[in-house]
């Protein structure tokens, strides 16, 4: 395992040992209120953790549901494949990382063909304090490959109902134009089976035309659409920057932020990605990268 990731021997030792230390611990605010913990690895731990992902786990298969930190996969696919039904069930997987614990990811490199020893390692370096840490390279891929089983689970069952299925990490939304009385407590039964538990508090099921957002991208109209709060908030600063410069805009609202027009920018590429031909954004996005904007 040293040979091929080209660290030594001992410090993968020491990682499998007390891995811990190996990390350092932030906070970033949640989309919702409130603070997300996340616990960064150290550069040579974040190295050997990337070797893990590209030379064995982006190698395993997984269920095409999965939309989440899939290559190729995005939000906006991930809503486009529930913009033309009537109704929407979505709901949301409680501590959705720390509920993956070591036993599920030794299965996975053990399911390989790895040898217990060499699984054990592996298995060490992906986890902190025996779950996936938020925040190391790892955890996203090992999540849906851990979710795989339950993944075929649930598209039997909407396969079995004429529903369409996707899962984006934590987030599982079913749609149709209907959904059964079963679907929940079916969901609540085989999430449970994997030791998975639902934030009941996030559910949400929306009839024919009520709002529906789906991986914070609005199909209330069968369209894909920036939410409206999103939509005014990034016409009002468009318009305040085009008038009076971004230097002003900051200013007067307060932003201290010394990337704030990349962040910008980068707000208005997503809404043009689900709005392509939005004036709005087209016309933002000309204005901050050729416009002078002193």
């Amino acid at each position: 395992m040293a040979w091929h990731s080209g660290l030594e021997a001992k410090f993968i030792a020491s990682v499998a040992l007390d891995n811990r230390r190996y990390y350092s611990p932030r906070s970033i605010p949640k989309r919702r209120g409130g603070e997300r913990s996340l616990f960064v690895p150290r550069p040579f731990l974040a190295g050997l953790q990337r070797w893990i992902l590209d030379e064995i786990l982006s190698k395993l298969s997984l269920h095409p549901s999965a939309f989440g930190f899939v290559r190729g996969r995005n939000t906006v696919g991930n809503a486009k494949l529930h913009a033309a039904s009537k109704c929407i069930l979505k709901i949301d997987i409680r501590d959705f990382f720390g509920s993956i614990k070591y036993a599920a990811v030794d299965d996975i490199f053990l399911g390989v063909g790895y040898s217990p020893k060499i699984s054990y390692y592996l298995s060490r370096v992906c986890t902190l304090d025996d779950v996936l840490p938020q925040g190391a390279p790892t955890s996203p891929a090992i999540s849906n490959i851990v979710m795989l089983q339950a993944d075929v689970r649930i598209a039997e069952f909407c396969n079995q109902n004429g529903l369409l299925f996707s899962r984006y990490a934590d987030d599982i939304c079913l749609s149709g134009d209907l959904i059964p009385e079963s679907a929940f407590p079916f969901l609540s039964d085989c999430l449970s089976n994997f030791g998975l538990e639902i934030a009941e508090e996030k559910t949400v099921l929306a009839f024919e035309g009520q709002k529906k957002i789906i991986t914070g991208i609005s199909i209330s109209g069968g369209e894909l659409r920036l939410p409206k709060e999103s939509r005014r908030n990034l016409r009002q600063a468009i318009h305040y920057i085009n008038r009076y410069g971004i230097e002003s805009h900051k200013n007067n609202a307060g932003i201290s932020d010394p990337i704030y027009k990349y962040r910008l920018l980068g707000q208005i590429e997503y809404w043009l990605s689900i709005e392509p031909h939005n004036e709005t954004a087209r016309l933002g996005k000309e204005i901050l990268k050729l416009k002078p904007l002193k």
